[in-house]
Parts: structure tokens; C-alpha cells; sequence
């Protein structure tokens, strides 16, 4: 997490503990329904724009992003190196201080060099996902390959991952031995010996050079040779690594799980036979990558205008700690009188200062301000200023009617409500349309008698002639 508020997703070992992996996983199945619609659409992220910026060539990565943004309503602009400034020698640095100019809320960056997605973080203003920095990090995909499993197995605590095949130069194998292990998995690699980094090991991995024992594992996942990164001969042949190290329907058990990132080189790391057998998610690990990438996006712009609401309610609560209390003692007295307190009751609607009479601990009468005598044994307190709610009461609520009953509705919102222990709800106007008039108003208080669950209040955006809440 950067300074501020704004938050990256760059690396698997600086970014993600095994909570926030369980939170993305978590959000990402969320939104799997989403995936099953007539409309795979959700206002989540409107008015925001994700920027793909990539300086290689990518059909899963860049498509499941530009999805991933798209579904959630947002504002999708695409960079690809070539045909750009690029191509006349502007810099990676002068390339995002000319983007940033428009002001994105995420940059979504590949690029063949390691530790460039930390200098993007450094240099824009905007949340930045690493999409694969050269052989340093693939953190989405990661994400996605623990999502799949997840849904595959449950949890992987004790599972045994194998990751076979180009190591040294793979992103994904080093985002996948910290993210597997970080949800309590054993990993252990496995390649020729120039092809596995020297080192490795100290990530926590076991190393073998042979597949003698690849049936021990619960998941094997494979690894593409790449081609593209590779300047020096670092294997006789394919052919003699595909004898050696192919996993194939011969070395592959039937109990196993078949992993790859893609794209597959049939008949090098894999024969065709697995592929197209029931054992591979490959085709599962394409479709999670859009869900989990809604999720990251979500979670990064969410997240980060969660910290700046934590921070207001710390502010708050500081203040609240410096203000005098209304009774100065341990617990409260048994019999008080409160002055003019403003009293908000969803169950009667009352919404005003009053006098409050309490007696024995029990709210014995509610009455205009100045309209209740004083009593002997009574202990005296001046509301004026301070807000009376009966029991427990969520004076924020998202309850989504009208407009938006796909997220949200005034049954489920409030049941959810009530089994939290609240007695009484105050739902917002970001509705469609929003409650700014009396007919809708009044609309969704007479839906409210009829479906809520609990007593259900609103409040409604302000409009010439009306005061803020209502």
C-alpha cells in the first residue's frame, strides 16, 4: 500500500497476506453471478477509468481486465506500445505522466521489465495492478490460480502443488509458490537444473530435476517454455525436454488436477491428451481471471475509500472522546430526564428534538420539548445537540429500492439488519431513481410497510425546498 490512500496490487509478497487473498476470493465469487446474466453489467465502478497500459503481447491478461472493468461500469481506455509514441522513443516514465494527464483511477500495466510496475506506483497518481512485470511478478494470476483451486477443492491448507517446467523464467511460478503457500499449500518446482533460478528454494519451495515422484501431488501445474525470454540454449532440445519433463497421460493421475496459465504449447509441457482431459481447469482458470480481476479493481478503489472512511470515523471518534459526556458516571441512573434531545424513531417517525422521560431504565414518554415536569429523584441531562435512537439503529444503509434490487432489497437488507441485532434501519437515496420527491418517497415508505423486516426509515437527497433528511 502506498502513501495516502491509494493502494497497488505489485507484488504478491509485498501486497497480499492470506486475509486479503481470502477477501478477493471471496469478492470474486461474488461476482461470478454476474457472469451468468443477460446484462454482465454492475454500476459498481462507474464514473471510474482503467487504463491498460501494455508494453507486450497478451490476449488473456489484457481481454480479462478490459472485462473486468467493463462489467463493473467503468470507463475502459487502452494502451499498447506498438503503433504509439513509443515507437519514436518516448520513455515508459514519459509515457505515464502523459497518461496519468487524464486523470485514471487504476493503471493496469505489463511491461518485459522487472520492478517497473513500483516505478509506475511512484510516478502516477492512480491505484497500479502489476499484469506481469518480465520474470519478477504475475499477481492476478496467482489471484486466479488460488481462486480456481478454491473452487475446486476448497481450501488448499496441506494440499501438495507441483510446478513443473520453466522456472527461471516464468513470473507466474514465483507470484504461485508465495500465493499457494500464503493459503497453506506445500509447493515443490521441478525442471532441468537450467531452468530452475539457484536460490528458489529460500522462497520456501522444495526443488526436484526429475518428475519420479509427480504422482505425490494433489495439483500439478505446468509451465509454458518461454521462448520469447529465452537467448541462450539453455536445453539440448524441445524434444528431449518433452521425454523428460511433459506431463502427459502417462506421468498424470487420474485424482490429479491439471493447471496451466496459458498459452499451452501442446505436445512440449503438455500432450494433448491432458489437455482436452477431465483433469485440466485450464478452460476454468480463463473464466475465473475475469471475476477475480472485477475483484482486484473493486477491492482497490473500494479499499481505498474504506481507509479514508476509517480515518473520518477515527477523526470523529476523537473528537467524540474530547466532548464531555452526557452523565458523568459509571452506568447510567435509573430514572432521568432528558432535555431536548433530537429524537429519531423510524417505528413512529418522529424526527425533532423532544424531552425524553426515562424511568427505571425504561423509556416511559417521549414529549415536545418543555412539556414534561420535573420530578423529584429524577436526574437531569441536556440533550440539546445529542441524537436519541431507539435500541440499535444502522443509520447508514444501501437498500437499493427502487431501481437496484439486483444488489440489494428492503427484505434482504433488512433481515440482514435485523439478524445483526439492529432494531431499525436508515436507508440512503442511491437509488434508481433517487429519492429526492415526495411520490417516490412516499412510494418507498409504503413498499417498506410491506417488505421490510425490521422498521425502515430514509433518507433522501436534498432538493430546493427540502431539508437533508427525511
Amino acid at each position: 500500500m502506498s502513501a495516502g490512500a491509494r493502494r497497488h496490487l505489485t507484488s504478491v509478497e509485498r501486497d497480499l497476506d492470506r486475509a486479503r487473498i481470502e477477501r478477493i476470493v471471496s469478492l470474486a465469487g461474488s461476482f461470478e453471478e454476474v457472469a451468468h446474466r443477460e446484462i454482465k453489467k454492475v454500476p459498481a465502478l462507474r464514473g471510474r477509468t482503467v487504463l491498460n497500459l501494455f508494453y507486450e503481447a497478451s490476449t488473456r491478461t489484457r481481454s480479462s481486465f478490459e472485462l473486468a472493468a467493463k462489467r463493473l461500469s467503468a470507463d475502459v481506455v487502452n494502451f499498447a506500445a506498438s503503433g504509439s509514441s513509443v515507437e519514436k522513443g518516448e520513455s515508459l516514465k514519459d509515457t505515464v505522466l502523459t497518461l496519468s494527464a487524464h486523470k485514471p483511477d487504476v493503471v493496469c500495466v505489463r511491461t518485459p521489465w522487472a520492478g517497473a510496475a513500483d516505478l509506475v506506483a511512484q510516478w502516477s497518481g492512480a491505484s497500479v495492478v502489476n499484469a506481469g512485470d518480465g520474470k519478477h511478478e504475475h499477481p492476478t494470476q496467482a489471484l486466479l490460480d488460488v481462486y480456481t483451486l478454491v473452487r475446486k477443492i476448497g481450501a488448499l491448507d496441506g494440499a501438495s502443488i507441483w510446478i513443473v517446467g520453466d522456472v527461471l523464467h516464468s513470473r507466474v511460478a514465483r507470484s504461485n509458490i508465495l500465493a499457494f503457500q500464503r493459503m497453506g499449500a506445500s509447493v515443490t518446482v521441478a525442471g532441468p537444473p537450467t531452468l530452475i533460478p539457484r536460490g528458489i528454494e529460500h522462497l520456501g519451495c522444495a526443488v526436484r530435476y526429475d518428475l519420479d515422484d509427480l504422482r505425490d501431488a494433489d495439483v500439478v501445474y505446468a509451465l509454458r517454455m518461454q521462448n520469447e525470454r529465452i537467448d541462450q540454449p539453455y536445453l539440448p532440445s524441445l524434444r528431449e525436454y518433452a521425454a523428460r519433463f511433459q506431463v502427459n497421460g502417462r506421468r498424470l493421475h487420474p485424482r490429479q488436477i491439471l493447471m496451466h496459465p496459458g498459452p499451452v504449447n501442446r505436445g512440449i509441457e503438455l500432450s494433448g491428451e491432458v489437455v482436452d482431459s477431465p483433469q485440466a481447469v485450464i478452460t476454468a482458470q480463463v473464466e475465473g481471471g475475469v471475476v477475480v480481476r472485477m475483484a482486484v479493481l473493486y477491492e482497490l478503489l473500494e479499499g481505498a475509500r474504506a481507509i479514508r472512511r476509517h480515518r473520518r470515523r477515527q477523526a470523529g471518534a476523537a473528537a467524540r472522546m474530547s466532548a464531555p459526556p452526557l452523565v458523568h458516571r459509571a452506568s447510567p441512573p435509573a430514572s432521568v430526564l432528558v432535555r431536548r434531545a433530537h429524537v429519531l424513531d423510524p417505528r413512529t417517525g418522529t424526527d425533532a428534538p423532544h424531552d425524553v422521560l426515562v424511568r427505571d431504565g425504561v423509556v416511559a414518554e417521549i414529549a415536545p420539548p418543555g412539556s414534561l415536569r420535573e420530578q423529584a429523584g429524577l436526574e437531569k441531562v441536556d440533550g440539546e445537540g445529542r441524537h436519541l435512537l431507539p435500541a440499535f439503529v444502522d443509520p447508514h444503509v444501501h437498500l437499493r429500492t427502487p431501481g437496484q434490487e439486483h444488489k440489494e432489497d428492503l427484505d434482504t437488507g433488512t433481515r440482514g439488519g435485523g439478524r445483526r441485532g439492529f432494531c431499525a434501519v436508515i436507508a440512503m437515496p442511491n437509488t434508481d431513481p433517487v429519492v429526492d420527491s415526495a411520490p417516490i418517497l412516499r412510494a418507498l415508505r409504503d413498499a417498506a410497510t410491506r417488505e421490510a423486516r425490521i422498521p425502515s426509515a430514509s433518507r433522501r437527497a436534498s432538493r430546493s425546498g427540502w431539508p437533508a433528511s427525511g
